[in-house]
């Protein structure tokens, strides 16, 4: 596709590209990585700005960062079965990996396999299968330098590779952990985890605990942001602070995207060959239904509708002795990850991990009479 000389800028620059990216986090990031390494000119647009990263990132009071990135300020209305909400997400480069735990487990085999208590008689199945994507899973795990040990989990899918790094030994308390699941019958694993040890290319993890809810302070944490930063010594082109607001389409294509420098306040329009949605579950079919363009899908009726969320619960105990460093994720359950044959209905129940949780997280969940 050419674009016309004859297009001015809409109250700002306007650029052609390769292709357009919207959003940082990990969709993006790896679509770019593929795009810029080829050789493409790419454009990545991120609502948000970059965490800042530094020793008080170590403190458990850091916690409050997650607020200064999380906003609900796109309206993105939840109808759930305990009533009417606005939701929200991350706007920062790297988007919500930047604090997740770490954690990069692959899809099972069976994940794609049709689920009749889920699918029921919709007919609904996935295009592609696991061994579609197992290239790409090691693609990404370099990327990210995922640690691991092959044939720990029960459930875990057969891999081409090994991982790019091996787990560290465990620490007193997840030995632990694990002597106790063996105990009552269980078969503990270690999570993969995309946490950087000695020796690689980013610096080493410093054992601080901090992961899920922070930025790491090290710089340790394989985010989306990791390899964002990658690929602008690359020749990516990354704009922060910007709001895309209309995706601009000729005919049944999408040409390009006008956003709102959230800086300057003005209107800006960027025109490319390819225009990638990497936005997340909440902004993408946003942007998709606010630019009149979902008519073109077909499966327009699914845009912004059956939103599936984190469902999680904790548990908390508490250990005579200090933990001292540890890595944070030492420890998994996967037993119940497909289901449990006494509750058949409940379907696949997903993982149980350890977390060690900084106090003032703990604090505030806990019974008010136990309070400190």
């Amino acid at each position: 596709m050419q674009t016309s000389t004859a297009r001015q800028p809409f109250g700002g620059r306007m650029s052609h590209y390769d292709a357009i990216i919207v959003g940082s986090g990990p969709g993006g990031a790896m679509a770019a990585d593929v795009l810029v390494r080829s050789g493409q000119r790419v454009l990545m647009l991120e609502r948000g700005d970059w965490v800042r990263r530094g020793p008080e990132n170590h403190d458990a009071r850091s916690v409050a960062m997650l607020s200064e990135h999380y906003s609900s300020a796109t309206p993105c209305d939840v109808d759930t079965d305990s009533g009417r909400h606005l939701a929200g997400s991350f706007h920062c480069v790297g988007g919500q990996s930047v604090f997740y735990g770490a954690v990069a487990l692959r899809y099972r085999e069976q994940d794609f396999v049709p689920d009749p208590v889920t699918t029921g008689q919709s007919g609904a199945a996935w295009p592609i299968g696991y061994a579609d994507l197992e290239p790409y899973y090691a693609r990404a795990e370099q990327l990210l330098g995922v640690s691991g040990d092959a044939g720990s989990d029960p459930t875990e899918p057969w891999r081409a590779s090994p991982f790019p790094q091996a787990s560290p030994a465990l620490s007193p308390i997840a030995e632990q952990l694990h002597a106790a699941a063996r105990r009552i019958g269980l078969d503990p694993c270690r999570p993969p985890l995309a946490v950087m040890r000695d020796g690689g290319p980013r610096p080493a993890c410093v054992r601080c605990g901090a992961c899920n809810g922070f930025a790491c302070a090290a710089g340790a944490k394989g985010d989306a942001s990791v390899v964002v930063s990658a690929l602008l010594e690359q020749g990516l082109e990354l704009r922060t602070q910007a709001a895309v607001v209309r995706i601009l389409s000729e005919g049944t294509r999408a040409t390009g995207v006008e956003y709102v420098d959230l800086r300057t306040r003005r209107v800006v329009r960027a025109f490319g060959d390819r225009l990638l949605l990497g936005a997340g579950a909440l902004a993408t079919p946003h942007l998709l239904l606010a630019s009149g363009v979902v008519a073109q899908n077909p499966g327009r009726r699914a845009v912004g509708r059956y939103l599936t969320r984190h469902c999680n619960a904790v548990v908390c105990g508490v250990f005579r002795r200090a933990p001292g460093r540890m890595s944070y994720k030492e420890f998994a359950v996967h037993d119940f990850y497909l289901g449990d044959e006494r509750r058949p209905l409940l379907g696949g129940l997903g993982s149980i991990q350890q977390e060690a949780l900084p106090t003032a997280m703990v604090e505030g969940e806990l019974p008010r009479p136990l309070r400190p």
